[in-house]
């Protein structure tokens, strides 16, 4: 099944190539010339990066660079409608008379505005639409423009973001997942996490394992959010409309920055984040209590009671002999008369297995630029988030290239490559019999000692630190789109995709030395697991629009398309044992 959609997709793609490299030879041959000239700020005469300037009715656009200066090549020679927009600005449209061989100089004034209307979004229609022109509910992130606190994951930065768009954190662990639903949940057995696009591109979106005992890591994570321009979420039914019925539960668009077209130079970007994370005692009360009556402190079993009698203690000036012996501070004893006293414990901030102080460091590097009829982002990033439980950490090291080119006044071609490694340890879930919390909260305040230490209900954090279960991965993500308008009121566009990912889930366990096998008989002599993935999806979207003035009031937009998405999961499990493959 999968193989014929494979084959049915490669012939589809022929054709659509083939019918898009045939509009391109009218463009080639027609004259041109060339638009340049200066974005400035109508409030102080400052020029403005970053804004773009379009020739209506052709695929010929650019960016000003950091002096605000742009360039526009291969412009189609004759009257030519020129647009100029950006967010936070007023839309400018104004005509110039392009000469064959010659250039015309255009200045431009921008006026700031706080109305969102005018601002240019991107839905499964060909082309950018403005939302004035649509009855959708689309939310819109810059992520581009968001200069806040370090954002690590696409998680974080989609939080509290858009109204409708929900994130349910299962954890605070460094790589813990999240549930996305926009407008909650919509049936009892269906699932509520939306669709996700890259770059047009369809990609994994679940978690990366997860169980019962541990906290399983995003399949987002390998996106390095510094990447990202803007995020668009559709919210409404338009989006089972434009994207399928995989849509019902919504879509997230995430749309990575691209070069900059006419900015005739090359802009750097560098940072480099360190920081620190701390659980610190007051976050959460963790206190736990125990009453020593005469009979506990008579008793071998509760060794936090076999202190000195409470008279001795409590009457004779408290000496610190009893200190010394239990090893319990005196803030921790509380005397409530008749011979007994009541233990305090706080066994997760007094054990230094339990937590520890976790570090991050975060490291990127990028470059966006271009001429006039090319443009380029590439970057490298690299970070590393230890927990704050010993066995818990986040890596991440990727990179990625996005290239566009012009190849004629109708015709234009983006390609987008990332390749990223993460690699996730992740330690017992917050609420496994075995984890340290649950111990923690559930423990005895050092008197009934537990088999592993006082203070505990179950097992001590040296133990539950024994766990490891730690997650490889490799993502490739491959996205190719061409728009070609062979006349100003009809375009088209055609994407294609592949996305990637392998990954080795590995649980390991060490041979016991307790004598008590406190994670099972068969893992007491030494146990390895691992469970190998494969997993791709190919995305092919073509769609048409038709854009005709009915009169000067009112405007028709007509689309049509198709859109073909294939997945293949490849699986095999090793227990030592042997090997066996999963095919789906």
């Amino acid at each position: 099944m999968i193989r014929r959609s494979v084959l049915t997709s490669v012939r589809a793609l022929g054709a659509a190539v083939a019918l898009l490299l045939a509009g391109a030879d009218p463009g080639l041959a027609q004259a041109t010339g060339t638009v340049q000239g200066l974005v400035t700020s109508q409030a102080d005469a400052q020029p403005i990066p970053g804004i773009e300037v379009q020739v209506l009715g052709t695929r010929v656009y650019g960016v000003s660079g950091a002096d605000g200066r742009f360039q526009l090549r291969s412009v189609p020679a004759g009257p030519r409608a020129i647009r100029v927009t950006s967010i936070g600005y007023l839309t400018v449209d104004t005509t110039v008379v392009v000469i064959p061989d010659q250039s015309v100089i255009l200045d431009v004034q921008l006026a700031r505005t706080v109305i969102a209307m005018d601002e240019i979004i991107v839905t499964g229609t060909p082309g950018a639409q403005q939302k004035i022109t649509l009855g959708n509910a689309i939310g819109t992130i810059q992520a581009g423009a968001m200069e806040e606190a370090p954002i690590q994951t696409l998680a974080e930065l989609l939080t509290a973001r858009t109204p409708g768009l929900t994130l349910m954190s299962n954890s605070g662990q460094a790589g813990s997942s999240s549930n996305i639903r926009i407008r909650g949940a919509g049936s009892l057995n269906a699932g509520y996490e939306p669709v996700f696009y890259l770059d047009g591109v369809r990609i994994e979106s679940g978690l990366v394992e997860s169980g019962s005992t541990y906290q399983g890591g995003s399949a987002l994570d390998f996106l390095n959010p510094d990447d990202i321009e803007s995020i668009e979420v559709l919210k409404g039914p338009a989006a089972a409309t434009l994207y399928g019925a995989d849509a019902a539960n919504g879509v997230i668009q995430i749309i990575t920055k691209k070069g900059r077209r006419g900015a005739e130079s090359a802009q750097w970007t560098a940072s480099a984040e360190v920081g620190q994370s701390e659980w610190l005692e007051s976050t959460g009360d963790y206190q736990t209590y125990w009453r020593c009556s005469v009979a506990n402190q008579a008793s071998s079993s509760y060794p936090g009671c076999q202190s000195p009698s409470t008279l001795q203690w409590w009457g004779k000036g408290k000496d610190g002999k009893a200190e010394l012996k239990t090893g319990i501070p005196e803030k921790d004893i509380i005397d409530v008369g008749d011979g007994t006293f009541i233990l305090r414990d706080n066994p997760m901030f007094r054990d230094p297995n339990a937590l520890r102080v976790g570090n991050l460091q975060d490291l990127n590097v990028s470059v966006r630029g271009g001429t006039g009829r090319a443009g380029y982002f590439l970057s490298f990033n690299s970070s590393d988030e230890q927990g704050v439980f010993h066995n818990n950490f986040s890596k991440r090291m990727g990179g990625r290239a996005n290239f566009d080119v012009q190849v004629s006044p109708t015709l234009d071609l983006t390609t987008n490559f990332s390749y990223t490694q993460t690699h996730l340890m992740q330690p017992l879930n917050n609420n496994a019999s075995n984890s340290i919390n649950r111990n923690a909260m559930r423990g005895k305040a050092r008197g009934p000692t537990g088999p592993w230490a006082p203070g505990y209900l179950g097992f001590s954090p040296a133990l539950a630190n024994e766990y490891d279960n730690q997650n490889r991965l490799e993502r490739t993500t491959i996205g190719m789109t061409g728009n070609w308008m062979p006349f100003e009121w009809f375009r088209h566009r055609l994407t294609l995709g592949m996305d990637r990912q392998s990954y080795r889930e590995t649980t390991f366990y060490q041979q016991d030395t307790t004598g008590r096998a406190p994670w099972g008989a068969i893992a007491a002599t030494g146990a390895v697991y691992h469970e190998i993935p494969v997993i791709h999806r190919w995305t092919v979207d073509y769609s048409g629009s038709v854009d005709r003035d009915l009169n000067e009031d009112f405007n028709s937009v007509t689309s049509a398309g198709m859109q073909l998405n294939a997945r293949r999961y490849r699986g095999f499990f090793a227990d030592g044992e042997g090997l066996v493959a999963n095919n789906l």
